[in-house]
């Protein structure tokens, strides 16, 4: 697979003070053949002319503009836009070890491989010198696409960090887009499950990716419009639904809903859209109510009464 040419897909907004370190790792990858697919998500700072040196130099980079949508409108933009039959992406305040995608390409050399993850290290605080290793469902290095599916309907068994066949990650993206149009908060994690779902084979590789840690992330400021990956949530288990996949659904909503509830309580008093918040909460605990609540434990009973409670009191007192 060394001669196949990988798509890089990097979304960036107001990113002038990562951009060049992001895009050093990938002009000095060991792997030669590799396009880049830049995608500016509406940057109001030095984004573009940094870029832009750069496009000056090497012809294999490609940049796109945008109005401002999002980065998963962004992914999907450089989606549309790739040649290569394999492809990746990279946060713009993430990095590359320099072999890191031949690596991962020659994992393809395996028969039946359609994904290939990369070795995963997380920044453990903000000097982004201490990482950890991403901790595995398996110790399997060959995974089975269902298996590695069904192990991140809740919690994440394997990340999404890696490089996909193509037509695999079109084929889940096309699939998400049967059912949801909108730029929804984590398309891109629903589309990733899904491109498990698809796969075959998926490969645990020791290319490394480096995930650091940012604390001007949008993940870690407060965020109006997080509560929208709820509806994701119920597109996933619609999908799930048409597909066959049997699993205890109430109770992942119900983790997921949970969680968002406490980060509901965490911003209210900076939450411009709390209406909206309890709006999407009560529809997917409505949605738990008339899909069979005796699923629940008695815990999460009383901890959905109290939810629910408090919804309305928030609701009511928000007019």
């Amino acid at each position: 697979m060394l001669d196949q040419v990988c798509s890089i897909i990097v979304a960036a907004y107001n990113e002038e003070n990562n951009i060049r370190q992001c895009l050093d790792c990938l002009v000095n990858q060991t792997y030669r053949n590799i396009e880049v697919i830049i995608v500016d998500d509406g940057s109001i700072d030095q984004t573009s002319s940094i870029i832009h040196t750069y496009i000056q130099k090497y012809s294999y980079i490609k940049y796109f503009y945008q109005e401002n949508s999002g980065a998963s409108a962004a992914r999907k933009n450089g989606l549309n836009r790739v040649k290569g039959d394999f492809i990746t992406f990279l946060d713009c305040d993430d990095e590359f070890h320099l072999d890191t995608v031949e690596k991962a390409m020659k994992e393809f050399e395996h028969t039946g491989i359609d994904i290939v993850l990369f070795d995963l290290h997380e920044s453990i605080d903000a000097t982004n010198k201490n990482f950890k290793k991403f901790d595995y469902f398996t110790h399997k290095k060959i995974i089975d696409g269902k298996d590695a599916f069904i192990n991140c309907i809740g919690q994440w068994g394997v990340h999404g960090s890696g490089i996909y066949r193509k037509d695999i990650f079109v084929k889940a993206n096309n699939r998400y887009l049967k059912e949801n149009s909108q730029n929804f908060v984590n398309n891109d994690e629903v589309v990733t499950k899904l491109s498990f779902y698809y796969a075959d084979k998926i490969k645990l590789s020791d290319a490394v990716y480096l995930y650091k840690f940012n604390v001007n992330s949008v993940t870690r400021k407060i965020n109006k419009n997080y509560v929208f990956i709820l509806e994701n949530a119920l597109i996933f288990e619609e999908i799930c639904k048409k597909e066959g996949v049997v699993f205890n659904y109430n109770q992942v909503l119900f983790d997921d809903v949970r969680y968002v509830y406490h980060i509901l309580k965490k911003w209210h008093a900076d939450l411009p859209n709390k209406k909206i918040w309890v709006d999407i909460l009560k529809k997917c605990l409505k949605f738990i109510w008339y899909n069979k609540l005796q699923t629940l434990s008695f815990k999460n009973k009383l901890r959905f009464c109290r939810m629910y409670i408090y919804l309305n009191i928030v609701e009511y007192y928000g007019k």
